[in-house]
């Protein structure tokens, strides 16, 4: 069975062609947006279909760990200075300038602000799951995309009464994924998902599209998603480099620290996407091909050059 591919209509192959080097990312977008729109108007199939598979960042697990040990460490630390806050903090001669206890005020408000950057820092480190990407969806019917992370949104744990109207959809039939308009989401930073396998296989290392101030990025492996200046979602892009070892550092250092950053990255996200009925779809012929032959980290695109013109690079009106 021939690989069928989600942009292969003449109508919306040609519009790519026109639109690709002129007019605004805005104009691209919104063109880009019809084309699909008169292409899934016309498909026989309206089910729903996936256009990435990858992993987290970093796995799940870790972040949670790490969020922990970084409140826990700031709360600890914010009342052994509430207690015991001395100044000066370094003498070199106690006799005749001893350490004293400050002020009980002082020694609150230190123990406090630390313990708050503390548990700061560990909500961040829980945030992050929430917009490491796993997968992206077309649902035809509705004309959105659909963006699962490696963990819900806080949100979408309260009941639906307490959350705000005016926040992103949460797809009722998967709480990790969240729904956004497909004209509404951009590249964000200007980097391109094919620059980013070419530079990881040695063709390239330029990875920055669409803006003449790009700079050349040497070891970029993700990009960012998202609706203009809003927070955006991060997509591991960087294919595994598993049959080319002269493309790994010289270095010892640089290559135990590129060996550590593949473990820690958590694994693609090959789960059954849901029809609006909540029937899970099983997954297309190459999908399954493209899970047996890819590593287990290692993202999946339907096409890359395609999503690098399916997201235009977002430049500020």
């Amino acid at each position: 069975m021939a690989r069928p591919n989600l942009f292969s209509s003449s109508s919306f192959s040609n519009l790519l062609r026109r639109q690709a080097y002129r007019g605004s990312s805005r104009d691209l977008h919104s063109s880009l947006t019809r084309a699909f729109q008169e292409q899934a108007k016309n498909d026989l199939s309206m089910v729903p279909k996936v256009i990435y598979r990858g992993p987290p960042a970093m796995k799940r697990g870790l972040y949670y760990a790490s969020g922990t040990i970084f409140a826990m460490a700031g709360v600890y630390q914010g009342y052994l200075l509430s207690e015991h806050l001395a100044w000066p903090i370094v003498t070199f001669d106690y006799e005749k300038n001893p350490p004293h206890l400050v002020h009980p005020a002082i020694r609150t408000v230190t123990g406090g602000f630390v313990g708050v950057i503390g548990v700061v820092f560990g909500v961040f480190f829980f945030w992050m799951p929430t917009r490491s990407v796993t997968r992206l969806t077309i649902y035809p019917a509705t004309r959105q995309v659909g963006v699962r992370t490696s963990a819900p949104a806080i949100r979408a744990i309260l009941p639906s009464a307490l959350r705000s109207k005016n926040s992103i959809p949460i797809n009722p039939n998967d709480r990790r994924e969240r729904l956004h308009s497909l004209v509404k989401l951009y590249r964000r930073d200007g980097i391109s998902a094919k620059g980013i396998a070419d530079s990881v296989q040695g063709k390239s290392i330029s990875v920055a599209t669409g803006s003449s101030e790009a700079k050349r990025r040497r070891q970029v492996t993700s990009l960012l998603l998202g609706e203009k200046e809003t927070l955006g979602y991060s997509l591991e892009a960087a294919p595994e480099i598993r049959t080319k070892v002269d493309l790994l550092p010289k270095s010892l250092y640089k290559r135990a620290w590129f060996h550590f950053k593949v473990w820690i990255r958590g694994t693609t996200d090959w789960t059954n996407v849901k029809d609006q009925d909540g029937v899970a779809v099983p997954l297309e012929d190459w999908e399954v091909k493209a899970r047996k032959n890819l590593g287990a980290k290692e993202p999946w695109f339907l096409d890359r050059k395609n999503f690098d013109q399916l997201f235009p690079v977002y430049v500020r009106d």
